[in-house]
């Protein structure tokens, strides 16, 4: 994403759900924020509820 205030944002709400994320990193497409922290994923898939099935088939694994 190339909005680093919108990934601020996004941080900012995921931490208001207690979702542990990395720092915010700048890498050559814009900004990157990650979720390591398997409870916090965990929580995140439980949220959100992404649509992609890449992420679906790895989070279930």
């Amino acid at each position: 994403m190339n909005s680093k205030k919108i990934i601020e944002l996004i941080k900012l709400i995921l931490e208001n759900n207690e979702i542990i994320t990395n720092k915010i990193r700048k890498n050559k497409a814009g900004y990157a924020l990650k979720i390591t922290n398997q409870s916090s994923v965990r929580r995140f898939f439980s949220l959100v509820k992404p649509s992609n099935p890449y992420y679906i088939e790895r989070f279930l694994n």
